[in-house]
């Protein structure tokens, strides 16, 4: 499986450090990764929002497995964002999906109760080849983009199955019911904008149809 990771940093030499890092220290048995390094140009007032607008878009069109956010980004209108709210939008939006806080400042980050520890790379000693923490952070990366994408694709599989089965067989309450665990599941790893269920029904009487299809169901029984 080839990954594809999301870069922000505003430093090329910093991007290339990263993109050297990775390749150079990927695990056994895996391929080295493909990069989106994100463009960091625009109006400082609307860059974070754009910026963030457009890793849920790649994340949602499946265009990468994870991302690398630097922790101070300095624009070329001179404006300073931070890494860590680019973090908690995508947090937010996407729980599961694995996102890298990149820093020289650790301890800054540990501040924010919404990153986790694992969550933080120190830059300077990630890129550090010959470090065995690079080479730990390196395997952590692909460890948890590979639970990442599959579970996401066997959620996306089951989703599938259930649409089928909903096809052939017609509604029935046990079949809304597994298929809104599984929206609702499968919305952790990848944004759903609208739900099969919500194109199908008002979400307000969604448990009424539930219960009259239980209701017709008990009585077919009888």
């Amino acid at each position: 499986m080839r990954f594809t990771v999301g870069l922000i940093d505003e430093e090329d030499k910093d991007l290339r450090a990263i993109r050297m890092t990775i390749k150079e220290n990927t695990p056994s048995g895996e391929e080295e990764p493909d990069f989106i390094s994100y463009d960091l140009s625009g109006s400082s007032e609307t860059i974070q929002e754009n910026l963030s607008a457009q890793v849920i878009s790649d994340i949602v069109n499946e265009a990468i497995c994870g991302l690398i956010v630097d922790y101070k980004i300095l624009l070329p209108s001179t404006a300073l964002i931070e890494g860590s709210e680019i973090f908690d939008f995508i947090h937010k939006h996407v729980p599961e999906f694995p996102v890298v806080i990149l820093t020289n400042l650790p301890e800054a980050c540990f501040e924010k109760d919404f990153i986790d520890a694992d969550k933080v790379y120190e830059k300077t000693y990630f890129f550090r080849l010959e470090e065995d923490y690079s080479k730990q952070k390196t395997f952590s990366l692909f460890r948890n983009m590979k639970r990442y994408v599959d579970a996401r694709n066997g959620l996306e599989l089951k989703h599938s199955a259930l649409l089928n089965e909903i096809r052939k067989t017609g509604l029935n309450a046990d079949l809304i019911g597994s298929l809104m665990q599984t929206e609702t599941a499968l919305s952790n790893y990848k944004p759903l904008e609208t739900t099969q269920i919500e194109r199908a029904y008002d979400p307000s009487k969604i448990e009424e149809v539930i219960r009259l299809l239980r209701e017709a169901d008990s009585l077919l029984e009888e």
